[in-house]
């Protein structure tokens, strides 16, 4: 309804875009796209890398535009599919170049099927303006916005899902049996591991850092599907969520946008943060016609600032110790930074998203047709695919002074990662006896805070055998957990002795 026509009036439009950031991405993405479309393609080696029988190639050709014209002008299926066979000059874009060559559409379709998109997002987790906003490989040949298309996520909607379960009161300590579980009431689903190892039990930290599916699924059940789902609506996700248990796994579609804009809420923005990139907007005149009023953008977020923390914290570990490791191997970003990989199935999609106090990028890599994908996990994974296009951002930032140097984050988390059977049953019994002491000693020193209330028999109080009793029982308890962990130290100790010389033998 606008009387302005945007190409012919003038109009001057102030955007948040970071020109240098912006270059830099795209030369970067340029660089990484044409070494991984390389290893894209070696991955296959000789195997089927168009299906059975190329039936992703013949699906391509029946819904292809010019295909479905020439049936609709009456050609049977037959001479349709001659005329894809016959030679003709085609264009032929890769990172590399584009070039003309003659061939056959069908060749035309391999091409193209085979090229790997990608997409990157960049803004301030502050005030949500967009830094850097890369849709596609080329504007020039691909008009689709990668940004905004909805597509399956993968892992990286596990924070979402232990957010939900830390809110709803379990810590990031609590251990879960890392197992392969059958459940028959989804028709016997059985999630696996992305590297097929289980046995022992693993603490939530440790779980997302390694994005460890069997004890995330578990962890979706204890806390509820609805609980999950209330807490991405929090967040700002408003694509269609399946209430089903895969949805810990990323078997949503949800775009780049929206889960760039739930990551920024996770880091701390300070509400439910708007993402935006038009600041200003005047005529040919200089008269105002739209301008962002930077209260506008935020909300009150009404989610439990302690179950952020703790996430944000395990999240740090996921950028240190866990998938998404390689940032700080490869890149020199010296700033604290939380993230989180996300691979789909069959290594179709790739995502990272990486979060400081003062920048938050994500990025997306996959192909046009998601059944083309990545023969293996070492070259498809999201660590190798999605990450390199983040990394180099923050390393320009922090070159142009856009971040602060700072390494320090409250580590909130001293739980072990990962115990064995033994472990976790020695563990569960300390927690008991820690847990009974507690009960015992606030159970007696509420007992006494009652009586001392009373000034007048507080001095008689403090010579009083009651009292003495009652101190006398908590070192007795004390004292009792001690020798009991001495104890179950000695027995691990006795079965770690059995144990090597068990496999000595």
């Amino acid at each position: 309804g606008s009387p302005y026509d945007l190409y012919k009036d003038g109009l001057k439009i102030y955007t948040s875009l970071d020109r240098e950031l912006q270059k830099a991405a795209e030369a970067n993405q340029k660089k990484h796209m044409m070494s991984l479309q390389k290893s894209f393609e070696r991955s296959w080696g000789k195997k089927a890398m168009f299906g059975k029988n190329n039936s992703i190639i013949d699906d391509n050709i029946l819904k292809n535009p010019d295909y479905q014209l020439l049936r609709n002008k009456g050609l049977d299926a037959r001479a349709a599919l001659d005329s894809f066979n016959r030679e003709r000059q085609f264009d032929f874009w890769s990172w590399e170049s584009v070039t003309n060559k003659k061939t056959t559409r069908i060749d035309s379709i391999k091409h193209y099927l085979k090229l790997l998109h990608s997409s990157i997002l960049a803004a301030d987790p502050q005030t949500g303006e967009i830094q850097v906003y890369v849709g596609g490989n080329d504007y020039a040949r691909f008009q689709f916005d990668n940004i905004n298309a909805r597509r399956q996520v993968g892992s990286l909607f596990k924070p979402i899902v232990y957010l939900a379960a830390l809110i709803n009161g379990n810590s990031s300590c609590d251990y879960f049996k890392n197992e392969l579980v059958s459940y028959p009431e989804f028709d016997d689903w059985t999630p696996r591991n992305a590297n097929d190892e289980y046995g022992g039990y693993l603490s939530m930290n440790q779980a997302l850092a390694h994005s460890v599916n069997a004890v995330s699924v578990k962890l979706m059940f204890d806390t509820g599907i609805e609980n999950v789902i209330k807490v991405a609506r929090e967040l700002g996700i408003e694509s269609k969520l399946d209430p089903v248990p895969s949805m810990v796994l990323g078997t949503s579609d949800i775009s780049l946008f929206e889960m760039l804009r739930a990551y920024s809420r996770i880091a701390g923005a300070n509400g439910k943060l708007e993402l935006n990139a038009i600041q200003r907007i005047e005529d040919r005149f200089g008269k105002v016609l739209f301008e962002r009023d930077s209260l506008d953008v935020f909300e009150e977020l009404a989610l439990d600032e302690e179950a952020l923390e703790d996430l944000r914290s395990m999240m740090f570990k996921v950028t240190t110790d866990g998938t998404g490791r390689r940032f700080y191997l490869n890149h020199k970003v010296p700033t604290t930074v939380i993230s989180k990989t996300g691979t789909t199935q069959n290594q179709s999609d790739g995502w990272y998203i990486a979060a400081s106090n003062d920048l938050i990028v994500g990025a997306w890599v996959g192909t046009e047709d998601r059944r083309m994908h990545f023969a293996n996990l070492s070259t498809g994974a999201a660590s190798q695919t999605a990450l390199p296009l983040v990394g180099p951002i923050f390393e320009k930032a922090m070159k142009m002074g856009k971040l602060k140097e700072n390494l320090a984050i409250h580590n909130r988390i001293t739980c072990p990662d990962e115990l064995t059977d033994v472990q976790f049953t020695v563990y569960s019994e300390i927690q008991k006896q820690d847990s009974l002491a507690a009960e015992r000693e606030e159970e007696y020193g509420g007992w006494l805070k009652k009586l001392f209330s009373n000034k007048r028999k507080k001095k008689r109080l403090n010579e009083s055998y009651s009292e003495f009793m009652i101190k006398k029982e908590i070192e007795r308890l004390k004292k009792e957990r001690k020798a009991r962990v001495k104890d179950i130290d000695s027995e691990i100790d006795e079965w770690e002795r059995i144990l090597k010389n068990l496999e000595d033998f």
